[in-house]
């Protein structure tokens, strides 16, 4: 294989390992606006559920039927469950890992490598290696270092704000039963 043939493979490798870190990058910050849209969501849901909790029926429970009431309230336990699953999942989802993001440093760091490097070549008196060769190579390197350390992490957050999303989506089941059950009582009482 000659040169010119290995400088356009690695080229080609540098190029996919920077289109990937990038797109780690992007989905990194497009997953915190995905949580604000779930904050939102069970917020709205846990205030559902508290104002269906508020509602005064103790003192109907003689005036009702009793199976009613306890499917009422087994709605309600169900919901803040489901919640709290949701709940857990979003923390687990916004957490910071254990194993951190890794980026590919900054400019100020590659510069005093590119010096560094230039002074090492200098005084070993190398000259088969070029210097802008090393910096390509040691670039791509730190780049296949870091989509291969975020990925991972990224797709674990995945899972999680999908499995939060999931059980926030559930728990319109729940909610909605209590609320047909006080709708149906409100009526009921009012002789309708």
């Amino acid at each position: 294989m000659d040169s010119e043939t290995k400088a356009k493979v690695s080229k080609e490798f540098y190029e996919l390992c920077y289109r990937q870190y990038e797109f780690e990058i992007k989905e990194t910050n497009q997953m915190y606006q995905k949580a604000s849209f779930v904050l939102a969501f069970l917020s709205i849901l846990g205030t559902l559920v508290y104002n269906l909790v508020k509602v005064d029926i103790l003192n109907l429970i003689f005036k009702i039927d009793i199976f009613l009431y306890y499917l009422y309230y087994l709605s309600i336990l169900i919901a803040f469950l489901f919640l709290g699953i949701s709940v857990a999942f979003g923390i687990l989802f916004l957490m910071p890992r254990k194993k951190q993001y890794k980026t590919i440093a900054s400019m100020k760091l590659w510069q005093k490598w590119y010096n560094e490097y230039a002074e090492y070549l200098k005084n070993s008196g190398s000259k088969s290696e070029k210097l802008d060769d090393a910096l390509f190579q040691e670039i791509t390197e730190k780049l296949a270092e870091a989509q291969a350390n975020n990925a991972p992490i990224n797709e674990k957050r995945r899972q999680y704000f999908h499995l939060c999303a999931l059980m926030a989506a559930v728990t319109i089941i729940p909610i909605g039963t209590p609320a047909m059950l006080y709708l149906y009582l409100l009526f009921k009482l009012q002789g309708v």
